[in-house]
């Protein structure tokens, strides 16, 4: 083998990668969220109270550079109160939220639908008459961090 350096015009000759065109496993591109936004995790939802029970999931996931976030779950009604007006049961209680934290502050967005039972107003005969709500929200904000540092010499 010959090891004697290579004459400088050979190596003018050559092109860095770079200039010349970076091969497609290594080419630069903007980013985008949506292939690592696929759910992380998920859990099962069983709740009870005296007034209902309900079963369903809750999932969720974040993109690989931690910008974007979720969560969001879903539960159906398995029983309610004797005598209350019971509401569409094929209609989930639900919520989702969002939060977007490239920057500080992180903004977010939450919207669900919940389904709640109470003593509505009496009868002529001086009983609580029964009462379904089904409350739907859509909330916003901005989430700013206080971050303190401490700093201890010894």
């Amino acid at each position: 083998p010959d090891f004697s350096p290579a004459p400088a015009s050979a190596l003018a000759a050559t092109t860095p990668p770079a200039a010349a065109g970076e091969s497609e496993a290594h080419a630069t591109r903007q980013y985008t969220p949506l292939p690592t936004l696929k759910p992380t995790s998920w859990s099962p939802i069983f709740e009870s109270d005296r007034e209902q029970t309900r079963v369903g999931a809750a999932t969720s996931g974040f993109d690989v550079l931690g910008y974007h976030s979720y969560i969001g779950w879903a539960t159906w009604l398995v029983s309610s109160p004797a005598g209350a007006a019971t509401p569409n049961l094929a209609a989930p209680d639900w919520q989702v939220y969002y939060a977007y934290s490239r920057w500080r502050p992180t903004f977010w967005v939450s919207a669900s639908t919940n389904t709640s039972f109470s003593a509505g107003p009496a009868s002529n005969s001086g009983v609580p008459s029964s009462a379904t709500l089904r409350e739907r929200q859509l909330e916003t904000g901005v989430l700013f961090p206080v971050r303190h540092v401490r700093v201890a010499t010894t």
